[in-house]
């Protein structure tokens, strides 16, 4: 399961619906109610894409070292494009 199957997973569950469930009523239906939810997973990943500078100083603190930093966000950049990539 890659990292936007996971989030569609969730928000299925946090609106109250079982991800296994049909996707629709149509009883010929072929795909899972969490599939319905890929774009809101998109959307959230695509969001992650440029960290907080909160974000990045719980990795290293407030620290003025500017080349740590640069690398926190780049790793963290290729991490979220990584699971936008379905890896």
């Amino acid at each position: 399961m890659n990292m936007e199957e996971k989030i569609a997973r969730a928000i299925c569950k946090a609106d109250g619906i079982n991800p296994e469930w049909a996707g629709s009523v149509d009883p010929d239906c072929t795909y899972d109610a969490w599939e319905n939810y890929i774009p809101h997973a998109r959307a959230a990943l695509s969001s992650l894409k440029n960290p907080t500078d909160d974000m990045i100083d719980s990795v290293y603190g407030k620290n003025d070292v500017l080349r740590e930093r640069d690398i926190v966000e780049r790793d963290f950049k290729i991490m979220i494009q990584a699971a936008e990539e379905g890896k």
